[in-house]
């Protein structure tokens, strides 16, 4: 089987706090990206992104979340699951724990470290997203869906949480042009 080599950034997260500033993310002085690290994945791989994600998150460490943003997720993916658990006859809790192997709160922390690592390398590769850029995703996502206008399927999720979707495939997109043939 051939081997696709994948340069991936290996970050090492110490959060003692962060301050939310607009779409972006401050972080304190003591959170590095310590070195870069080779990934193979077969070339069979169905699902290379996941295989990417899983990676990089499994090199993540978060030494501490912080509580408000922690609790403000928890109750997010709880109302998110809510409404399929309530047809499922489940709590959201049970349907997070059938659906991922993991509790609520661990899902929050496992979405909060690929946020953070997506940040940290965004900001160290200095890869930002230009207001070009997002509406042209915008435009992609929203044809992609059926939408005709793009306002219409920004207004569906609000520009903060496609801001940071666009981000994640930026920085996604970084990660594969780094790889190794």
């Amino acid at each position: 089987m051939q081997k696709r080599r994948v340069m991936l950034l290996t970050a090492v997260l110490v959060m003692a706090a962060t301050v939310g500033c607009g779409s972006g993310r401050i972080f304190n002085e003591k959170i590095v990206i310590s070195s870069y690290k080779e990934l193979e994945i077969g070339s069979d791989s169905d699902d290379i992104e996941a295989e990417v994600w899983k990676t990089l998150l499994e090199n993540c460490v978060v030494e501490e979340y912080p509580q408000e943003e922690l609790d403000a997720l928890r109750e997010e993916l709880e109302t998110q699951y809510g409404y399929a658990a309530y047809y499922k006859g489940m709590t959201a809790s049970e349907l997070i724990e059938e659906k991922h192997g993991m509790t609520v709160v661990e899902l929050a922390k496992e979405q909060l470290r690929k946020e953070y690592a997506i940040d940290l390398i965004a900001e160290k590769e200095g890869l930002t997203l230009s207001q070009e850029e997002y509406e042209q995703r915008l435009a992609e996502k929203a044809e992609e869906s059926g939408i005709a206008e793009p306002k219409e399927y920004e207004s569906m999720f609000g520009q903060g949480e496609l801001e940071q979707m666009f981000l994640e495939e930026r920085v996604f997109d970084f990660l594969m042009e780094s790889r190794k043939k």
